[in-house]
């Protein structure tokens, strides 16, 4: 979660709103997120990982499989909607790098629509009920509920057609978890934009951020590549034909933190000639 998601309020009047417990779809993978795909789900109802976000888009996709995969390793198979999001390019390579079999689901399939279905209605009766008649709290606060309802509730409690609780029949035999280098599938989900470098500040902005580059590059076309999950402190910079060019610096530009090109003499006027040597 970014740092505007961080400080926003989340009160009653907000729940269906903006902030949203993840859609069917994205609960839809991280709940099949380890072994097979919706038949995890369906013989645990174990849930690997949900949370609270803002908005629904690529960068809460990614930040969610990889809270599951560093907690629980790469599963052998991941059951997705056919939301254009899913099919990411970034998603397909990463899921190709971890061996990793990307399935979407194919249309007019029910069962795994209603699974999640059912499990947002109990979320919703038993957690944001009692959320909704207590104080305001933050989006992090929120989610540490919400990771707690999971512990000690819902994983706890036994399910009426599995007999067992979802932490018991998931936990009841033993499986190998496939470690996961989490900065090596980030990269791939790293975001490239096409950027010109300013002619006379020497940098790209990206944003509403800057960047300070070589002074070599001014006026180019550069490619920016960036983490969405990181602060936002350096940049790589690529030529359009992928050639690596260097780093970016995040600079203030109004306090002139970047080296400044001199000034263009107006036109027509040249600079006075030294008629005695300067001390």
């Amino acid at each position: 979660v970014d740092s505007e998601a961080s400080d926003t309020r989340v009160g009653s009047r907000l729940f269906g709103g903006v902030p949203r417990l993840l859609l069917s779809t994205l609960l839809e993978v991280l709940g099949s997120v380890l072994l097979a795909p919706i038949r995890m789900l369906a013989h645990s109802r174990y849930v690997v990982e949900a949370r609270y976000y803002v908005r629904e888009n690529l960068d809460v996709l990614v930040d969610s499989l990889l809270r599951a995969w560093g907690h629980h390793g790469a599963s052998r198979e991941l059951y997705v909607d056919n939301a254009k999001i899913y099919h990411a390019k970034a998603l397909q390579l990463a899921c190709t790098q971890l061996n990793i079999q990307l399935l979407h689901r194919p249309p007019r399939d029910p069962p795994a629509g209603g699974l999640i279905e059912r499990f947002l209605q109990t979320c919703q009766m038993e957690l944001e009920a009692e959320v909704r008649a207590g104080q305001v709290l933050t989006l992090d606060d929120l989610n540490r509920v919400l990771a707690a309802w999971l512990a000690v509730a819902y994983h706890q409690e036994v399910h009426s057609e599995t007999h067992q609780t979802p932490h018991e029949r998931f936990h009841q035999q033993p499986r190998l978890i496939r470690q996961v280098d989490l900065g090596a599938v980030l990269s791939f989900f790293q975001q490239r934009l096409p950027r010109v470098v300013h002619c006379d500040f020497s940098d790209v902005r990206l944003e509403n951020l800057f960047f300070a580059v070589d002074a070599k590059l001014r006026g180019d076309r550069v490619i920016v590549q960036y983490d969405p999950f990181s602060p936002l402190q350096e940049v790589q910079l690529y030529s359009p034909a992928g050639i690596y060019l260097g780093r970016g610096q995040r600079y203030q530009r109004e306090k002139g933190s970047h080296p400044q090109p001199p000034p263009t003499p107006p036109a027509g006027r040249h600079r006075p000639r030294r008629t005695h040597p300067v001390a």
